[in-house]
């Protein structure tokens, strides 16, 4: 009788675990969600996300104001963002994290910092960023979004134009507002910045401010040592 109440009393509790863990050891699975705005300075409508992690998959489609979400399960990041429509790919990158939500925008200014992380890091390619031996950490995030803020700031401060505040998160702002063709005049600074610095029939930034936003990651992020694997 003992063996027998000891077995119920593992199943009652199997039971009333099962949306948490699965019986028999296995953890139930976490999707790491990852959500953003895609937008050129104006919100990319139906466009396609597909994302890469360290560990893990996902795709989604943008919404007319450039919003996305995507749950890739058993995620790992960091996680590299792509955003295509027609002609248009732009590219951005998560932090490192396994559990919960992060925020992802995909613009001109993501997909510099995506391009000048490749640099910094020796990946080669934007697929070697999500490689667990070039990926760039949290801290390299936080060095190449400042670098490439004051980058900016140069090049609308010398066309008069308002700067970003100090501090501007261009990956992970999870406020960003992006103009759409119902709303014009709703984008926020960043997508005012955008609006200004993309020229007109593009949907990149200048290729001098580029390689200025390039050079100033490769000069704060350190290159990730040969035969490093990365670090959180």
């Amino acid at each position: 009788m003992k063996a027998v109440n000891k077995k119920l009393g593992l199943l009652a509790i199997c039971v009333g675990a099962l949306t948490l863990v699965a019986c028999g050891g296995d953890s139930a699975t976490v999707p790491l969600t990852l959500r953003g705005v895609a937008a050129t300075g104006l919100a990319i409508d139906g466009g396609s996300v597909d994302v890469k992690c360290v560990s893990g998959t996902g795709t989604a489609t943008t919404l007319a104001n450039g919003s996305y979400t995507v749950d890739v399960q058993n995620g790992l990041g960091p996680c590299l963002v792509t955003v295509t429509k027609g002609s248009v790919v732009l590219r951005s990158i998560s932090p490192r994290t396994t559990t919960g939500a992060a925020v992802v925008n995909v613009t001109p200014f993501s997909n510099a910092i995506v391009d000048a992380l490749v640099v910094a890091k020796g990946a080669g390619t934007v697929t070697g960023l999500i490689n667990s031996a070039t990926a760039p950490t949290n801290s390299d995030l936080t060095a190449a979004v400042t670098a490439t803020v004051a980058q900016i700031n140069v090049a609308l401060a010398a066309a008069g134009q308002p700067q970003l505040a100090a501090g501007t998160d261009l990956l992970s702002n999870p406020t960003y507002v992006a103009a759409t063709t119902a709303n014009p005049g709703i984008g926020d600074a960043t997508d005012k910045a955008l609006d200004f610095l993309v020229p007109v029939g593009t949907t990149t930034l200048p290729p001098a401010l580029i390689a200025d936003i390039t050079t100033a990651t490769d000069n704060v992020v350190a290159p990730t040592p040969t035969g490093a694997t990365g670090g959180n």
